[in-house]
């Protein structure tokens, strides 16, 4: 018997060795990568990256794991590298305190990992993760808007090039596409459900409280539209992306494909 005996009595003893054997990167450790990266821990996977340059906001207790009153401004990829290593001591547990972008993807992505999950909700960003992975033929499943959400029932997971509905989806499909990315080589977790229409005296306002102000040009201040959110939408996409991520690296992938789009 061992800590994750019952993820071994699903699995099987292959299943449970390959998991032990590899690696994940979760770029994005908010609503959607805290889950998404604890499942992953859970699940007993031996190499684990952690990606995030934020601290925790007191708006992030509605829907964020490692957000606490008393985690109020610390890093996020800290508090989450202790909640894995508390979960698994014997996991290889990586973390960068960083925004990613052009500037430290080389250092970030490294030699390639086993599947990236892409939590990212800097559009610039999300696409340069997204069309990187491509490129080094990595996988990758990206998290697609779960903010103005509140149907569980409408989230689903597939090629980021069967999505629809979802504005977030058909803006990186059309930023990908003018960048020549193959859209079936990316899994995508998304929801067809159409944004719910905000409270606008609620919206006028909002006003940024995290800590440090609105932490340079990735901040709320900086953003068009600040979402609202719930507790259990971003987490069901962040856990969704890990099933998919654990189903694959143990021969039962989720979603279809081409031939060519497998390669």
């Amino acid at each position: 018997m061992h800590p994750f005996h019952r993820t071994e009595l699903i699995v099987g003893r292959k299943g449970w060795a390959r998991l032990q054997r590899s690696s994940v990167l979760i770029v994005g450790l908010g609503g959607v990568g805290s889950y998404a990266a604890e499942a992953i821990a859970r699940a007993g996977v031996g190499h684990i990256g952690l990606v995030d340059f934020d601290d925790v906001c007191v708006t992030n207790l509605n829907r964020q794991l490692h957000a606490f009153r008393r985690t109020v401004g610390l890093p996020k990829s800290e508090l989450m590298e202790q909640r894995v290593r508390a979960i698994n001591p014997k996991a290889r547990v990586e973390a960068w305190y960083r925004f990613y972008d052009h500037t430290s993807s080389d250092e970030i992505l490294g030699e390639g990992w086993d599947f990236v999950i892409d939590c990212i909700d800097n559009v610039t960003a999300k696409v340069h993760l997204l069309q990187t992975c491509v490129a080094r033929d990595q996988r990758v499943i990206t998290a697609m808007g779960a903010g103005s959400k509140l149907d569980p029932t409408r989230v689903q997971v597939s090629t980021l090039e069967d999505s629809r509905i979802c504005r977030l989806a058909r803006l990186m499909r059309k930023e990908l596409r003018r960048r020549d990315v193959d859209l079936t080589r990316i899994d995508a977790v998304w929801s067809d459900e159409p944004a719910v229409v905000l409270d606008n005296d609620v919206a006028d306002a909002f006003r940024c409280i995290c800590p440090g102000g609105d932490n340079g040009q990735h901040g709320c201040d900086s953003r068009n539209v600040i979402q609202g959110t719930v507790s259990f939408l971003p987490s069901m996409f962040g856990l969704m992306a890990a099933g998919a991520v654990v189903n694959d690296l143990i021969g039962r992938p989720l979603v279809e494909r081409t031939a060519a789009a497998a390669k």
